[in-house]
């Protein structure tokens, strides 16, 4: 038993030492490996750098080279520029170089008034528009005026048929004398359609009353009113259920105590008329009636004069 056991420790320390032994040789491979590629690369590092230090060298030289030649070159340039300053040609060259100058400043002064021309052309052409519609304006207003010209020698030649026309048929009237000799001036009346329409005048020298248009003309020295109605569905009527109208009764109470109702008729209204007149022949008020409005055209005409009543109608 010691025998073998003896044996078993003998294996076991031969074992130890081979094991050891092992890897001892391994771990010096592996070192060698280790040292060699360290070489390597060390011995690669070296021979780059000698190659880069060569072409460094070579880049030198080159370098030295395009120096050398910059050098002859600008002595050659300074060579030149001594020949050049004693060249007659430089002045042109300055001369040319002073021309080119004032070519830009004159271009420059050209744009400069091609823009205010163009402005000013801008100018001109609204002014030219202005013109154009003052000049139409103009005639605009030279048409109107020859319109009102024409028409007012339409007026007057209607006012002198108007004339004409009251002196032919001045005797074929037909006039109602006052119920009573007045020293009032008459208070203007027209009566159409049943209906009355207030002329005044209120006062010597007053316009009519606003329920009429009315227009002045002049002849011989004579100023006429030309007054014709308003508004034909206007106006206050004559006769209400029989009677004079509230309407007409407070119409003819508003007229001026110093004036009397002169009534002018058309013959459309002539029954009403009668009754209206029949109420003012009952109430003793002083009236004058005729038929002036009719004959002319429904157009009523006074005009002032410088007897006591102050004016006359046509």
């Amino acid at each position: 038993m010691s025998q073998k056991r003896d044996f078993e420790s003998s294996l076991e320390l031969l074992l130890d030492t081979m094991c050891n032994s092992f890897g001892g040789v391994m771990f010096i491979a592996i070192s060698l490996i280790i040292v060699l590629s360290m070489t390597s690369k060390v011995k690669e590092a070296v021979t780059d750098n000698f190659q880069n230090l060569e072409e460094m060298q070579t880049k030198v030289e080159e370098l030295k080279k395009e120096f050398t030649q910059i050098q002859l070159d600008t002595k050659q340039i300074q060579h030149a520029l001594e020949i050049f300053k004693n060249d007659p040609r430089l002045k042109y060259l300055k001369d040319i170089v002073l021309l080119e100058d004032k070519l830009k400043k004159i271009e420059m002064e050209d744009k400069m008034l091609s823009v205010e021309l163009e402005v000013q052309n801008k100018k001109n052409s609204e002014l030219v528009n202005k013109k154009t519609l003052i000049q139409t304006e103009l005639t605009k207003k030279q048409l109107k005026y020859q319109k009102i010209a024409a028409e007012n020698i339409k007026q007057e030649q209607e006012l002198k048929s108007l004339n004409e026309e009251l002196k032919r048929t001045a005797s074929e009237h037909i006039t109602f004398k006052t119920m009573s000799p007045t020293q009032k001036a008459p208070y203007y009346l027209i009566v159409f359609n049943s209906k009355i329409w207030r002329v005044g005048p209120d006062k010597k020298g007053d316009p009519p009353h606003s329920d009429v248009n009315y227009a002045k003309a002049r002849q011989d020295g004579q100023e006429y009113i030309i007054c014709t109605i308003r508004d034909l569905n206007s106006g206050v009527p004559l006769i209400e259920n029989g009677r004079i109208s509230s309407e007409a009764y407070a119409l003819l109470q508003n007229i001026p105590q110093d004036r009397f109702p002169s009534l002018s008729i058309h013959s459309d209204s002539v029954e009403d008329f009668c009754k209206f007149r029949e109420e003012l022949k009952k109430n003793n008020t002083t009236h004058s009636v005729d038929t002036f409005f009719e004959s002319l055209g429904n157009k009523f005409i006074y005009f002032y004069t410088n007897t006591k009543d102050h004016y006359n109608a046509y």
